[in-house]
């Protein structure tokens, strides 16, 4: 029986959930396809999974040092070590629960793995005036089974249940971390904004002592469990699940200029996050918008066009 490590990076329009307890997640992947605001051109965002081609043991037909693309669509994807699902809920997330209220402006203020550097989607609605909740996921989403209404909303759901969760990028441009204010995406503003530097990849290692993982991705809407092994290739399986625009995917993007106090058209699509929140109608939905720049990068530093396209985090409603 082999022993390997798993790593799984999250990218893109994605937002971490914990349990209260923090020994379980989810991550959920809204669904921007068609996502539209009145006089803005925003470019599709497509959900999939990237799975390097040397961990597929079978692999008639597919070329070798390439990825394979799994695209996700009302996908619910659960990992499972060895063909089994973990028997307890064992997640670590770096950084939590929270303690006191750092500056997050400030690169040193918590350790460059902490959760908090995910957007918080809370503290950013309550910020701009917005009552208490425009951060608390719709119940509804991280239950077993979910509507077909629900279950439309989501690009994906993963299910995070053992091994460490951590920031482990952060949106940086110029070899500079980048300082964001949340604020609407037009229109006066007269509030400060919540402020900090964000994430722009989080990830989940873990320990597999077995001679596989699999990779289950259901169909939220249609009753099927497709699913995939994976076997270590030097000791690792690494899968990327992304959520971007087709360039970011494809990784043939421009390098976007980040200017302060201007948030470019698709940064707009920041405003999807909170249709997952339980209160259905927020009067202001802020978005992060460059306010400077600070610090130099160390090796954590991420895309340089993230956010709109940033992980985020929102809590569990009480």
């Amino acid at each position: 029986m082999a022993a390997f490590r798993f790593i799984l990076n999250f990218r893109g329009m994605c937002t971490l959930v914990p349990r209260s307890d923090g020994r379980r997640a989810w991550i959920l992947l809204q669904n921007v396809r068609e996502f539209r605001r009145p006089g803005v051109e925003v470019e599709a965002h497509r959900a999939l999974m990237k799975i390097d081609t040397e961990n597929i043991r079978s692999r008639d037909g597919i070329p070798r040092n390439t990825s394979l693309v799994w695209p996700l669509g009302s996908s619910d994807v659960n990992i499972q070590p060895g063909g089994r699902p973990p028997a307890t809920d064992s997640l670590i997330i770096a950084g939590f629960p929270p303690t006191g209220q750092p500056d997050l402006t400030d690169p040193t203020a918590v350790p460059a793995n902490s959760f908090l550097w995910l957007a918080p989607l809370e503290a950013a609605s309550r910020s701009a005036g917005n009552p208490p909740g425009g951060g608390h996921v719709l119940p509804e989403l991280v239950i077993d089974d979910l509507s077909r209404d629900n279950a439309s909303r989501l690009g994906a759901r993963v299910h995070l249940r053992a091994g460490n969760l951590q920031t482990t990028q952060r949106a940086s441009f110029s070899n500079k971390y980048i300082v964001w204010r949340f604020r609407p995406f037009k229109g006066c503003f007269f509030h400060k904004g919540h402020r900090q530097i964000v994430a722009s990849q989080v990830t989940m290692s873990l320990d597999v002592v077995d001679d596989f993982v699999r990779m289950e991705v259901s169909n939220l809407i249609v009753p099927d469990k497709p699913y995939i092994d994976l076997y270590p290739n030097r000791g690792l399986v690494k899968v990327d699940i992304i959520n971007e625009e087709s360039d970011q995917v494809l990784e043939s993007g421009k390098r976007l200029l980040i200017e302060k106090g201007r948030p470019r058209d698709q940064d707009v699509i920041f405003e999807s996050y909170y249709d997952l929140s339980y209160i259905s109608s927020l009067r202001r939905r802020p978005i992060p918008v460059a306010l400077g720049f600070v610090g130099t990068v160390g090796d954590d530093g991420g895309a340089h066009n993230a956010p709109p396209c940033s992980p985020s985090r929102m809590e569990a409603a009480s």
